[in-house]
């Protein structure tokens, strides 16, 4: 009870963590940036820069074909000494995770091997994400940010009721009224439940009917869904004007 409220969260987090897996921290497939082995030294680093992402997958065509990780500080010092750069020589061994493996025992596996980033493999060999040092650990002291990064509003409520939601929002952080009629337990992202839904990414200006959501594709590309905009198809009458989720 002497304890501070962001102490009481984090040892609270901390005991929770035994009820997570791996697939409840990890980065879902189609949002992993990952470098192509085929592709040019100058596509792959205009990449890197583009991310901002510090270790990236070096892959041959997809993540299921990973030869291993990549960490840009290596490239770039091997760059600053006037050295050709082999983005397979610098790449470092590929540690695997399970899908299902608790994320205390994760964590752990990680530490041991010094490695900051995983590959999330199910039991065909088929790459369902990766996950990283600092998804586990956000798990119990919530969302790092760095001077790098930017703030982005995944759910906004708009001025005539309807909403602007990121496919990015992660599905435990929807607007209480939102019912998405079905668990989808694969999806971790509000762009992730959409996808599961149909089967496939969603074309821009596609309307799908999820549970009491009439949800319109404003922004998708090749793997992901980027925004889109929710009307209550059955409004919650207790919802309020206020504007956040």
């Amino acid at each position: 009870g002497d304890l501070e409220p962001e102490i009481r969260e984090i040892v609270g987090n901390t005991l929770d963590l035994r009820n997570l897996a791996v697939q409840d921290a990890m980065i879902p497939r189609n949002q992993v940036v990952f470098l192509d082995q085929k592709n040019s030294l100058d596509e792959n680093l205009s990449l890197v820069r583009e991310s901002g992402h510090t270790r990236l997958p070096l892959c041959e065509d997809d993540l299921d074909r990973c030869l291993g990780i990549v960490h840009v500080k290596d490239a770039f010092g091997k760059m600053a000494e006037g050295k050709e750069v082999d983005m397979q020589a610098l790449s470092r061994p590929t540690q695997v995770l399970s899908p299902s493996e608790s994320l205390p025992s994760a964590l752990r596996k990680l530490l041991q091997k010094r490695a900051h980033m995983a590959l999330v493999r199910d039991e065909f060999g088929g790459t369902d994400g990766v996950i990283t040092l600092e998804d586990v650990l956000e798990e119990v002291v919530g969302e790092i940010r760095d001077e790098f990064d930017f703030e982005e509003e995944f759910i906004v409520r708009q001025a005539d009721g309807t909403w602007q939601v990121s496919g990015m929002a992660p599905v435990h952080e929807l607007p209480d009224g939102f019912s998405l009629g079905e668990d989808f337990e694969e999806a971790a992202t509000f762009g992730g439940v959409l996808t599961e839904e149909l089967g496939r990414i969603p074309e821009p200006g596609e309307v799908v009917s999820l549970g009491n959501l009439k949800v319109e594709v404003q922004e998708a590309d090749d793997t992901r869904v980027i925004k889109t905009e929710v009307e209550l198809d059955r409004p919650d009458p207790e919802q309020d004007d206020d504007p956040t989720p």
